[in-house]
């Protein structure tokens, strides 16, 4: 699916434009920069089935859980690069009790690739740290259940003429 900006409301559905051409519509979401509505979309050149449908909104909804926990985390105002395995770093050094203080980390890098060092004074500091980006993982991946148990399956009815808006 892909992400199209532009759009000023959600409008789930399933709309069929042609003979054989098929436009799914998914989800709504207001871009932070410009503040331009976004959808997702995809054209079909067939009928698609509901399997089709629920594999392409799980994958989008999955894609998108993933880029929030990788660049949406913000810690005492700095975006932290979550990256699969700066999470396993941050824990793995949260266990150990032999990392010496204070200890400087990148965690992130700004667009031209300039690093972003945090240095924590102590453990605790650390501990805050790395429990406040678990949290924020186990919160984002939660969302990420809760928008997929909330998928009304019903507004992409391929039950419907051809030619009618499904929803």
């Amino acid at each position: 699916m892909e992400k199209i900006y532009g759009t000023k409301q959600r409008q789930d559905c399933l709309v069929c434009t042609g003979r054989s051409k098929w436009i799914l519509f998914y989800g709504f979401g207001i871009d932070e920069k410009s503040g331009s509505g976004w959808e997702y979309r995809h054209t079909f050149d067939h009928k698609p089935t509901l399997s089709e449908v629920k594999e392409l909104i799980i994958s989008a909804i999955n894609r998108t859980t993933e880029e929030k926990i990788i660049n949406g985390f913000v810690w005492n105002g700095k975006p932290i690069y979550l990256s699969s395995e700066n999470q396993l770093n941050f824990a793995a050094i949260e266990r150990s009790g032999n990392i010496p203080y204070p200890l400087t980390l990148k965690i992130n890098e700004l667009e031209d690739g300039t690093p972003i060092y945090h240095t924590f004074e102590n453990a605790s500091d650390f501990v805050a740290f790395s429990q406040a980006a678990s949290l924020y993982v186990i919160e984002t991946v939660q969302s990420g259940w809760e928008e997929k148990d909330n998928v009304d399956w019903t507004v992409f009815n391929l039950n419907s003429s051809n030619n009618e808006k499904v929803d």
